[in-house]
């Protein structure tokens, strides 16, 4: 009482669950995000760019990704996001993502099972 009549916020503490629904939304967006970095990573390592070739039947690009042909040997194929150390920057960005969305998953599961089992949320005070 004393602590609400001098204008102090008091500390209600969240069930289990109610974290572990919180917690499993977080870890959807991580897995999207992860899932979207990892796609522009595959698109930026063997989708082609450049210029449309139409000498052949069909359209293809000039350029291929970095992973298909590592030198290009045409100055229209350089492009900056096609350059390695970009590349690994991109690599790592998708690591820590998965990590995250992994990490964030396990942790959502641990709190559903916790909150199915019973257990308490806070400490008891005796």
């Amino acid at each position: 009482m004393a602590a609400e009549e001098s204008g102090q916020a008091t500390f209600v503490p969240r069930s289990v669950s109610e974290d572990a629904r919180r917690m499993w939304r977080a870890s959807s967006i991580w897995i999207f995000l992860a899932a979207a970095v990892w796609v522009w990573f595959a698109y930026l390592m063997l989708g082609g760019y450049g210029p449309e070739d139409t000498s052949t039947s069909g359209s293809d690009f000039v350029c291929q990704g970095p992973l298909i042909d590592p030198l290009p040997g045409n100055n229209v194929c350089h492009s900056e996001l096609r350059q390695w150390p970009v590349l690994l920057g991109i690599l790592a960005l998708a690591v820590i993502t998965s990590v995250a969305a992994a990490a964030s998953s396990v942790y959502a599961m641990v709190l559903s099972r916790l909150g199915r089992s019973g257990a308490p949320s806070t400490p008891s005070q005796s």
